[in-house]
């Protein structure tokens, strides 16, 4: 299995005070089969690791942190 990674990065210019919900899907571009890998997602504030989470088949490839 190849690595990979992929940075998003989300900028609040504004804290109103309210939350939010950040939803991650993975998508693969490909035919093989994935059903025995995983991919690790990191949530990062200022930069540093807060949260983190594995998806994989198991998860349908995707996650939502909830606050």
């Amino acid at each position: 299995m190849d690595s990979q990674e992929a940075f998003l990065a989300i900028t609040n210019s504004k804290y109103t005070g309210e939350t939010t919900d950040i939803k991650v899907h993975k998508v693969w571009n490909d035919n093989k089969d994935h059903s025995g890998d995983s991919v690790t997602v990191y949530l990062l504030v200022d930069g540093i690791r807060i949260r983190e989470e594995t998806l994989s088949a198991a998860n349908n490839w995707q996650y939502t942190w909830e606050n």
